[in-house]
């Protein structure tokens, strides 16, 4: 092969291994008590929260990247008002600026394994950090004894991701919170489809697990420069 080919065949197969889709995530159990997270630094590209199956708000110019709440098995979503995590923004769609806003939406009905909350996001950049903030709550006891949750992604053009965890206790004990931060590299226009779900459970307690917002922040990735380097030190060897 003469280097023009060796350029041509290195410069393909980085493509494709930028472009190739692919999720990974990282659980971050929150400490006990309120904890207040500030959507418009942790989601420069774009954020959401979800009220009952809808949007209740968003990134000012974000566009409509996340879809509606759907439930999981269930029958129902419900809209709670107490969330261990408080949320904040100065950049919001509906409303511009707020602080202290704890609503967060849960699915129905409770006790009930493999009922849960699921939405999609649409890839607005080729590389993402997406940031999804769970809930749950368990009738005044101790959340971390008694139940866990199941969390999935799954990217459209491939690329799966799950994990069981415990929630961590909020601000009262029955209270969970903790989030999810996922890397997703695929092509804009992917869709990613987020859920999460009660995996296991202690009977009447009423336990019931939701989603309360989610932020995007876009993740620089190697462009053509790292592709012409790539591809200049193969004609170099082959000089040589």
């Amino acid at each position: 092969m003469n280097y023009i080919g060796y350029v041509f065949s290195s410069s393909v197969l980085l493509t494709s291994f930028l472009h190739a889709a692919t999720i990974s995530g990282t659980f971050n159990p929150s400490s006990p008590g309120l904890e207040t997270i500030d959507l418009t630094t942790t989601g420069t590209l774009n954020w959401a929260i979800f009220e009952g199956t809808g949007i209740a708000n968003s990134k000012a110019g974000g566009g409509s990247a996340f879809s509606d709440l759907s439930c999981v098995a269930g029958n129902d979503i419900r809209t709670g008002t107490d969330a261990s995590t408080q949320l904040s923004w100065t950049d919001g769609s509906t409303i511009a600026t707020a602080t202290g806003y704890r609503k967060f939406t849960y699915a129905f009905p409770f006790d009930t394994v493999g009922v849960g909350v699921s939405f999609k996001y649409t890839l607005e950049a080729e590389s993402v950090r997406m940031s999804v903030f769970l809930v749950d709550f368990d009738g005044g006891q101790s959340l971390t004894a008694n139940n866990s949750n199941l969390f999935s992604a799954t990217v459209s053009s491939g690329g799966t991701f799950s994990q069981t965890v415990f929630l961590g206790d909020g601000f009262d004990g029955d209270h969970g919170k903790g989030w999810f931060d996922l890397e997703v590299y695929g092509s804009i226009g992917d869709e990613v489809t987020i859920s999460h779900t009660l995996a296991s459970d202690i009977p009447a307690r009423i336990t019931n697990v939701g989603i309360q917002a989610v932020t995007i922040t876009a993740i620089p990735e190697l462009g053509v420069p790292t592709m012409g380097l790539f591809s200049l030190a193969f004609l170099l060897r082959r000089r040589r």
